[in-house]
């Protein structure tokens, strides 16, 4: 979990430095997925990523299963890895996990 400004440049070399460090590691890097949630930057945010080659989905936020048994606390760092939870349940076609918003050209 990173928290930064809305800045394309930073977080390209962001992910570009985690490639490097994961293949300096002896990693192999198939593919690079990114996934955030639909709002106000969720997808210029995808349409840039997917400009430089870098798989990006949109998750409604609204798809993602919630346990509305106890109440807890609504912090991002909770509500990143409900995300996260979903989002690799989907990629391993798991799809009741979440759904993806269309991505609009503009």
């Amino acid at each position: 979990m990173k928290k930064m400004e809305p800045d394309e440049t930073a977080l390209l070399r962001l992910l570009r430095r985690w490639q490097d460090e994961a293949i300096k590691a002896g990693r192999v890097i198939a593919r690079t997925t990114v996934a955030c949630e639909a709002g106000r930057d969720g997808f210029w945010l995808a349409r840039c990523l997917r400009a430089h080659a870098i798989e990006a989905h949109v998750i409604h936020p609204t798809s993602v299963a919630v346990s509305r048994e106890h109440r807890r606390a609504k912090t991002d760092r909770l509500d990143t890895e409900l995300l996260k939870r979903a989002f690799l349940g989907w990629l391993r076609g798991e799809r009741d996990h979440c759904s993806m918003a269309a991505i609009p050209n503009t």
